[in-house]
Protein backbone atom coordinates (compact mmCIF):
# COMPACT_ATOMS: atom_id res chain seq x y z
CA UNK A 1 0.00 0.00 0.00
CA UNK A 2 2.71 2.44 1.12
CA UNK A 3 4.55 1.78 -1.91
CA UNK A 4 1.74 2.37 -4.27
CA UNK A 5 1.04 5.62 -3.06
CA UNK A 6 4.57 6.94 -2.74
CA UNK A 7 4.92 5.47 -7.03
CA UNK A 8 1.63 7.33 -7.46
CA UNK A 9 3.06 10.42 -5.43
CA UNK A 10 6.30 10.35 -7.28
CA UNK A 11 4.56 10.06 -10.89
CA UNK A 12 2.55 13.34 -10.12
CA UNK A 13 5.14 15.11 -9.44
CA UNK A 14 7.30 14.89 -12.35
CA UNK A 15 4.04 14.88 -14.20
CA UNK A 16 3.65 18.47 -13.00
CA UNK A 17 7.14 19.49 -13.25
CA UNK A 18 6.47 21.35 -16.34
CA UNK A 19 3.89 23.19 -14.90
CA UNK A 20 6.49 24.89 -12.59
CA UNK A 21 9.04 25.51 -15.29
CA UNK A 22 10.15 28.82 -16.07
CA UNK A 23 7.87 30.83 -18.44
CA UNK A 24 9.66 31.71 -22.04
CA UNK A 25 12.28 34.98 -21.81
CA UNK A 26 13.88 35.82 -25.08
CA UNK A 27 17.36 35.14 -25.82
CA UNK A 28 20.19 37.52 -24.49
CA UNK A 29 21.31 39.83 -27.10
CA UNK A 30 22.89 43.44 -27.06
CA UNK A 31 20.39 46.45 -27.66
CA UNK A 32 19.28 46.99 -31.60
CA UNK A 33 20.73 50.13 -33.56
CA UNK A 34 18.97 52.58 -36.65
CA UNK A 35 21.42 50.77 -38.85
CA UNK A 36 20.50 47.12 -37.50
CA UNK A 37 16.76 48.15 -37.71
CA UNK A 38 17.11 49.33 -41.73
CA UNK A 39 18.60 46.39 -42.35
CA UNK A 40 16.05 44.51 -40.84
CA UNK A 41 13.16 46.11 -42.54
CA UNK A 42 14.70 45.49 -45.93
CA UNK A 43 14.76 42.23 -45.45
CA UNK A 44 11.43 41.78 -44.47
CA UNK A 45 10.19 44.18 -47.02
CA UNK A 46 12.27 41.92 -49.43
CA UNK A 47 9.63 39.25 -48.91
CA UNK A 48 6.57 41.60 -48.04
CA UNK A 49 7.26 44.75 -49.94
CA UNK A 50 7.91 48.17 -48.74
CA UNK A 51 3.93 48.89 -48.68
CA UNK A 52 3.02 47.37 -45.49
CA UNK A 53 5.89 50.09 -44.01
CA UNK A 54 4.66 52.90 -45.73
CA UNK A 55 1.10 52.17 -44.41
CA UNK A 56 2.43 51.68 -40.74
CA UNK A 57 0.99 48.06 -40.64
CA UNK A 58 4.50 46.88 -39.96
CA UNK A 59 7.76 48.74 -38.07
CA UNK A 60 11.04 47.60 -37.04
CA UNK A 61 12.59 49.64 -34.30
CA UNK A 62 15.61 49.28 -32.07
CA UNK A 63 14.83 47.40 -29.04
CA UNK A 64 17.57 47.11 -25.79
CA UNK A 65 17.21 43.04 -26.35
CA UNK A 66 17.86 43.52 -30.16
CA UNK A 67 15.00 44.91 -32.66
CA UNK A 68 11.19 44.91 -32.44
CA UNK A 69 9.02 44.15 -35.52
CA UNK A 70 5.80 45.17 -34.52
CA UNK A 71 2.41 43.85 -36.73
CA UNK A 72 -0.87 46.38 -36.29
CA UNK A 73 -3.81 44.12 -36.88
CA UNK A 74 -6.61 46.86 -36.44
CA UNK A 75 -4.91 49.12 -39.28
CA UNK A 76 -4.01 46.10 -41.61
CA UNK A 77 -7.65 44.34 -41.21
CA UNK A 78 -9.17 48.28 -42.39
CA UNK A 79 -6.69 48.26 -45.20
CA UNK A 80 -6.74 44.95 -46.71
CA UNK A 81 -10.09 43.65 -45.78
CA UNK A 82 -11.80 47.13 -44.95
CA UNK A 83 -12.94 45.80 -42.02
CA UNK A 84 -12.81 48.10 -38.48
CA UNK A 85 -11.44 46.43 -35.48
CA UNK A 86 -10.13 46.33 -32.11
CA UNK A 87 -6.79 44.54 -32.13
CA UNK A 88 -4.04 44.90 -30.29
CA UNK A 89 -0.82 45.18 -32.39
CA UNK A 90 1.40 41.79 -31.92
CA UNK A 91 5.09 42.76 -31.55
CA UNK A 92 7.81 40.21 -31.86
CA UNK A 93 11.65 40.81 -30.81
CA UNK A 94 14.05 39.28 -32.75
CA UNK A 95 17.96 39.01 -32.35
CA UNK A 96 20.62 37.89 -34.86
CA UNK A 97 22.57 34.96 -34.31
CA UNK A 98 26.19 34.25 -35.34
CA UNK A 99 24.45 31.46 -37.54
CA UNK A 100 23.23 34.17 -39.58
CA UNK A 101 19.58 32.73 -38.04
CA UNK A 102 17.00 34.62 -35.76
CA UNK A 103 15.93 34.40 -32.90
CA UNK A 104 12.35 35.32 -32.40
CA UNK A 105 10.26 36.23 -29.77
CA UNK A 106 6.75 37.27 -28.51
CA UNK A 107 4.54 37.02 -25.42
CA UNK A 108 1.75 39.66 -26.33
CA UNK A 109 -1.62 38.68 -26.05
CA UNK A 110 -3.45 38.57 -29.08
CA UNK A 111 -7.11 40.63 -28.91
CA UNK A 112 -9.46 41.10 -31.68
CA UNK A 113 -12.94 42.12 -32.05
CA UNK A 114 -15.13 43.81 -34.65
CA UNK A 115 -19.07 44.32 -35.39
CA UNK A 116 -20.85 44.52 -38.77
CA UNK A 117 -23.95 45.69 -39.30
CA UNK A 118 -26.23 42.62 -41.37
CA UNK A 119 -29.61 44.49 -42.58
CA UNK A 120 -30.54 45.86 -39.51
CA UNK A 121 -28.87 43.50 -37.06
CA UNK A 122 -25.16 43.70 -36.01
CA UNK A 123 -23.02 40.54 -36.23
CA UNK A 124 -20.33 40.59 -33.42
CA UNK A 125 -16.70 38.65 -33.23
CA UNK A 126 -14.19 38.29 -30.54
CA UNK A 127 -11.39 36.72 -30.27
CA UNK A 128 -8.49 36.86 -27.57
CA UNK A 129 -5.86 34.73 -26.08
CA UNK A 130 -5.10 36.29 -22.51
CA UNK A 131 -1.63 34.41 -21.79
CA UNK A 132 0.45 33.14 -24.93
CA UNK A 133 4.33 32.85 -25.84
CA UNK A 134 6.41 31.74 -29.05
CA UNK A 135 10.07 31.42 -29.19
CA UNK A 136 11.89 30.44 -32.05
CA UNK A 137 14.98 29.95 -34.34
CA UNK A 138 14.10 31.34 -37.77
CA UNK A 139 16.48 30.92 -40.41
CA UNK A 140 16.26 33.01 -43.70
CA UNK A 141 18.07 29.95 -45.69
CA UNK A 142 14.86 27.62 -45.21
CA UNK A 143 12.32 30.29 -44.46
CA UNK A 144 11.37 28.01 -41.85
CA UNK A 145 11.81 28.16 -38.21
CA UNK A 146 14.23 25.44 -37.17
CA UNK A 147 13.30 25.21 -33.53
CA UNK A 148 10.11 26.62 -31.90
CA UNK A 149 8.48 26.31 -28.66
CA UNK A 150 5.17 28.29 -26.94
CA UNK A 151 1.94 27.96 -25.27
CA UNK A 152 -1.13 29.60 -25.35
CA UNK A 153 -3.69 29.84 -22.48
CA UNK A 154 -7.20 31.54 -21.92
CA UNK A 155 -8.29 31.40 -25.67
CA UNK A 156 -12.02 32.93 -25.61
CA UNK A 157 -13.61 32.85 -29.15
CA UNK A 158 -17.45 34.55 -29.24
CA UNK A 159 -19.62 35.48 -32.16
CA UNK A 160 -23.30 36.76 -32.08
CA UNK A 161 -24.39 35.86 -35.57
CA UNK A 162 -26.66 38.30 -37.07
CA UNK A 163 -28.13 36.30 -39.35
CA UNK A 164 -29.76 32.70 -37.76
CA UNK A 165 -31.72 29.86 -39.41
CA UNK A 166 -34.93 29.48 -39.13
CA UNK A 167 -37.06 26.61 -37.39
CA UNK A 168 -37.49 23.46 -38.83
CA UNK A 169 -39.69 23.71 -41.90
CA UNK A 170 -40.02 27.39 -41.68
CA UNK A 171 -39.25 29.71 -44.93
CA UNK A 172 -35.99 31.02 -45.65
CA UNK A 173 -35.93 34.74 -46.17
CA UNK A 174 -32.88 36.77 -48.12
Amino acid sequence: MVRRLLTTTALVAVLALPAYAEPLAPEPAPAGTREEAAALRASLAAYVTQIPFEKGILTAEPDPAGQRVTFDTALFLKDYFGVEAKAAPMSFLVSPRADGDWNVFTNDPIRVSFDTKVGEQVQAFEYSQGEQAFKGIFAPSLFAYREVEGFVRDTVNIQNEAVGLPPLGGPVQF
